[in-house]
This record gives C-alpha cells, structure tokens and sequence, in this order.
C-alpha cells in the first residue's frame, strides 16, 4: 500500500468515526448552536457530590499562617507547643545555649518535620542515598541540627580562648557541644499529634540556660 492511500484511509476512517459519534452528528451540533443562538441555552445542573466534583476539606489547603513564639528551657523537662494551624509540615527552632560563669555559648538552628519523612545514607563521597525506616519512628521526629560553640574568655582576663567548634547532628533538634567534647544542651521533638508537638530537654548542665525562638509552618 503506497504511503498515499494509507494517508486516504485514515482520514476517511477519522470520518467516519466523527459522523458516527452522537456528539457531532448533525442533529446535536444544530442543537446545540440553537440554543446558544437562542440567547438561553439549556445547560446541565452541576452538583458536588463528591464524585462528578471532588470535595475540597481544610485539611486540603495549605495553611496560610504560621506559629511563632519564644521558649526558655530547664533539663529534663518536656515543653508541650499546642496550635491551631492546619497541616503543619515543620518545626524550626533558632537561638543559643548560654553559661553565665564564663560567658560561652553555642549557637543552634534545629529543624523537625511534622510529617514522615525519609534519611538519606551516605553512598559514595558525593552522593547520598535514600534509605533507613521512615520517620516518626516510635514517636520520635525526623529531625536535624546545627551548632557552633564560642568561648572568648576561658582563663580569665588575658585567658587564651577555646577554638570555635561547628557540630551538626541528626536525630535532634538541638546538640551542641563544647569544643572538649562536653554535652552543652541536647533536646528532641516528639510526640507530633496534629495540633502539638512535644520538646524533650534531655540534657543542659548546671550554670547553662537554652532559649529559642520556635516557628511552625
């Protein structure tokens, strides 16, 4: 069959296939251009029902603000952030550990998500890998921080001061450390229940306070 004819055949079976089809018979198109014409064309009711139109609930929306406030936190202690906000996805904290005796303190920015999340593993130098168990496992929150720990002052007056030390940690939403190695203030979220999230101060020395600022959006 020479390229022609097949070109022939399907535009008569396109056709055909048109002419035979209700919605541009004839009778229909001149239906339909009447009562457009007509000035008040007949249109059909729309209903929603759920199904011919799916229904559109809050918790489909995405939240149009966010939650914001300020914490002061004591060890061993759980801090329970209530709120109102539909679909909330996560949880940032920023502010400082601070000692008082020796005017150190580390910075901190944590981050957990209100939601499951999944960790990426360590796959070649510069790559990563999805994998691991998804988040929230038994309550705990995927989560992440970073920090940076800063004593300008150790040894007093013309004291030499400690080297800065960075530190990012998974797992939590706050750990720092000092650049010995000691614990500076570690906290958890948890607890996620769609309307609170629970803080979990597990440890924060003696002479050490931790205040953040919180943002849930």
């Amino acid at each position: 069959m020479k390229e022609q004819d097949i070109k022939n055949f399907i535009s008569q079976e396109v056709q055909r296939q048109v002419s035979a089809s209700s919605l541009y018979s004839p009778t229909v198109t001149n239906q339909k251009s009447s009562m457009f014409q007509s000035g008040n064309p007949t249109m059909n009711v729309h209903t929603h029902d759920g199904v011919n139109s799916p229904r559109i609930t809050s918790g489909n929306i995405i939240p149009s603000a966010a939650v914001f406030g300020f914490v002061t936190f004591d060890e061993n202690k759980t801090y329970t952030l209530n709120f109102a906000a539909t679909n909330p996805t996560r949880l940032d904290l920023n502010g400082f550990a601070f000692n008082g005796s020796d005017n150190s303190c580390a910075l901190i920015v944590g981050v957990a998500f209100l939601s499951k999340a999944m960790s990426f593993q360590p796959y070649t130098s510069a790559a990563v890998r999805e994998g691991g168990t998804p988040w929230p496992i038994r309550g705990i929150l995927g989560q992440c921080c970073s920090s940076l720990y800063v004593n300008q002052t150790t040894g007093g007056t013309g004291g030499t001061a400690e080297i800065p030390f960075p530190h990012v940690d998974e797992n939590y939403i706050v750990n720092a450390y000092s650049t010995g190695g000691s614990h500076v203030a570690t906290a958890q979220a948890v607890n996620f229940t769609g309307t609170s999230v629970d803080i979990v101060v597990t440890n924060l020395p003696s002479g050490w306070s931790l205040k953040t600022n919180f943002i849930i959006t």
